[in-house]
């Protein structure tokens, strides 16, 4: 198989993230360059000004022209929000009439994702939405009761398969399309922020053994649970860490810009050690009256708002999962998991081992200091998922995994 250029762009609530890699083949990817821009024009994940966000667009999609002398050609799009909806459906086909054993092949796992897209977009109250995801759990032949991961080249004369679907409303997409556009530019493919992200950072020891992932933003925390290898369910909190610096200056009455830099200020502090009965001293709204306020009570504001916010997350994802399936613990990542007080109110909150993780590198190569940041943990994602080159999340499917591998993967997540 030759390489093939792809360009992935992540529409944050603060900026837009773009890069453009080649993939070489198996997990090999070469980083050829990166642009990023702030973002305007978009809120919560939708569109509410095509203009400012189709400059926003251009702005980074310049830049990364610029650093990677390289033509925009595959072009993939995170999406998020609460206009996404996730279905199980299940999808059939006859491989043979005549009852005689068929081989299983591409064309007939095609057939069975259509069949469930078909089941799922029948559903009254779906006119609106449309399918941007098909992902297999599993596939069974004829009556076995066996789950096949990936059923080419076996032999039967039915083949199902239970399949995860992803919706997003058509409004959504004509307006993110829109923004493309006018810029010259079409999307191939959309794709979820949060399995993005999942792609991006979960090892797959983490992802059999049973975990929930948490991508804090600055708009919006997507959340994703998996277990035994299978997404169990999909969340969106429409809150991010721009809320904490909202709280900041309403409560101090100071700029949104000083109220940030205090925000992250204190992301930057050893808990642990630091005093934060120290005052500070900063400007009011009135630029020419300056005030003094206690660290603690910033800290406090700050605290406030990230239990708030997970609780709601868990309040969401706590419906769809029972304890026994979650031996990996909460996963964190994402900007805002600077502030390393998230890992210690998501403990309490949800009951649970927790970790802040970095997106995984394995296998890439080229520009990537600049992508091993919380925040990149998407595009990384993302473009794993431009490697996958059977059915749709391939990564899902792993190797049998070696039960020595496990304990090691465990004793690590609990070091950590």
């Amino acid at each position: 198989m030759g390489s093939k250029m792809v360009t992935v762009v992540d529409i944050g609530s603060s900026k837009i993230l773009a890069v453009t890699a080649e993939l070489l083949g198996g997990k090999s990817i070469e980083i050829k360059g990166i642009g990023q821009a702030p973002s305007n024009g978009i809120l919560k994940g939708k569109v509410i000004d095509i203009k400012d966000l189709s400059e926003s667009i251009k702005d980074a999609i310049d830049q990364l022209k610029e650093n990677s002398n390289q033509d925009i050609d595959s072009l993939f799009v995170s999406v998020s929000g609460d206009y996404i909806k996730y279905m199980n459906a299940v999808g059939k086909v006859t491989l043979s009439t005549e009852g005689k054993s068929t081989e299983i092949k591409q064309e007939h796992i095609n057939l069975v994702l259509d069949d469930a897209k078909n089941s799922v977009l029948k559903q009254t109250g779906l006119e609106n939405y449309e399918i941007i995801h098909t992902i297999p759990k599993f596939f069974l032949i004829d009556n076995n009761t066996e789950h096949y991961k990936l059923p080419l080249m076996f032999s039967g004369t039915k083949l199902s398969g239970e399949i995860t679907t992803i919706l997003v409303e058509k409004v959504v997409l004509q307006n993110l399309n829109k923004c493309f556009d006018i810029n010259g530019y079409k999307v191939d493919s959309y794709v979820l922020a949060s399995y993005a992200s999942a792609l991006g950072v979960l090892t797959e020891q983490e992802r059999d053994l049973g975990c929930i992932l948490l991508d804090i933003g600055s708009g919006i925390s997507d959340g994703i649970i998996f277990s035994k290898k299978y997404i169990q369910a999909i969340s969106v909190n429409l809150v991010g860490s721009e809320e904490i610096t909202k709280d900041i200056y309403k409560v101090l009455r100071t700029l949104p810009k000083t109220a940030n830099d205090l925000k992250t200020g204190l992301s930057q502090l050893d808990y642990s050690k630091y005093d934060f009965s120290k005052e500070i001293e900063y400007r009011t709204f009135d630029r020419n009256i300056t005030k003094k306020v206690q660290l603690q009570v910033v800290k406090e504001i700050i605290e406030r708002r990230i239990q708030d916010s997970l609780e709601t997350s868990y309040k969401d994802l706590i419906k769809s999962y029972k304890p026994e399936m979650i031996s990996a613990g909460l996963v964190l990542t994402g900007g805002a998991c600077y502030l390393d007080v998230y890992a210690s109110i998501a403990r309490e909150t949800f009951n649970m081992p927790v970790k802040i993780t970095h997106p995984v590198l394995d296998g890439m190569s080229g520009k990537i200091d600049d992508l091993n940041k919380l925040e990149s943990s998407v595009v990384i994602g993302m473009l794993r998922y431009c490697g996958l080159n059977n059915i749709e999340a391939k990564t899902i499917f792993p190797k049998k995994i070696k039960l020595k591998n496990i304990f090691s993967e465990i004793k690590k997540f609990f070091s950590e």
